[in-house]
């Protein structure tokens, strides 16, 4: 095993594995989850974990990549994911982010930046897959949003660590996006804690894998590494921005769970 920042990683010299079509598809269908409704957070989840699994020597076939991009048309949000209003903007969606990830996947490997989605890549990639103006996701705010989000890894940003983009550029955005949630409470579409930490769910279902011996995908070893960064972050740097923002979420969220109060979101 080799180690970077704090956690271990497979020596890909020794253990070098295909990203299979399951691992693939459940990246791209679980980023809706992960994203809580922020495009941004979403993009910054794939980069973390394609960054990661090119780290560990996984190998991309292409052909599956391709697949991957036809078969999230077909796919659904996850259950308790923000409402899609109709079955054009679902499906619009999933193919929306197959494609992102696919684009992900290749810039990363081929390391070339100008491949990156412009502001008018991204409205003819939502047009061509039935999107409009008028729905959320294609918003003027939201499209302006998601351009500066992949600006991040334009120059220098291809050369970032997964690591990195998981300190750097996803913790901020998934506090921003927790801190909201806590605030407003989530527009379910079932009968689920409105007031749910999602962080805290996708985390506490790693860290049960931990327990129970079980194997891990790489998505489960993401959540493990920002509870690990937080954790150390807590103690080595409590005046930081970044912990000052979480130890606020913290408080909300232990104000809207005032018969359930926890001691951290990140495990």
């Amino acid at each position: 095993m080799t180690e970077q920042n704090g956690r271990e990683l497979r020596n890909p010299e020794f253990m070098q594995s295909t990203a299979t079509k399951k691992e693939l598809l459940a990246l791209g269908y679980e980023s809706f989850g992960y994203s809580q409704g922020s495009q941004k957070l979403q993009l910054h989840v794939i980069q973390a974990v394609i960054r990661r699994m090119i780290e560990e020597g996984y190998v991309f076939d292409m052909s599956v990549l391709t697949e991957i991009k036809q078969r999230m048309a077909g796919k659904q949000p996850p259950i308790g994911h923000n409402e899609v209003p109709t079955s054009e903007q679902k499906s619009s969606q999933m193919q929306f982010w197959g494609r992102n990830l696919l684009t992900v996947v290749t810039t990363n490997i081929d390391r070339n930046p100008a491949a990156l989605p412009s502001r008018k890549d991204l409205e003819e990639q939502a047009w061509q897959t039935g999107g409009t103006p008028e729905m959320s996701s294609y918003s003027d705010e939201e499209l302006t949003k998601l351009t500066a989000a992949f600006d991040a890894y334009r120059e220098d940003g291809l050369t970032m660590s997964s690591y990195d983009v998981m300190a750097n550029l996803l913790l901020p955005e998934l506090i921003r996006t927790e801190d909201k949630w806590q605030t407003t409470g989530r527009p379910r579409t079932d009968t689920s804690d409105r007031y749910e930490s999602v962080w805290r769910r996708y985390s506490q279902a790693a860290h049960t894998k931990v327990a129970q011996e079980k194997p891990l995908t790489v998505r489960d070893q993401l959540y493990l590494d920002m509870a690990g960064f937080m954790e150390r972050a807590e103690i080595n740097e409590p005046e930081s921005e970044l912990i000052g923002n979480y130890w606020e979420l913290l408080d909300t969220y232990n104000a809207n769970h005032e018969t359930v109060p926890v001691a951290a979101l990140y495990k």
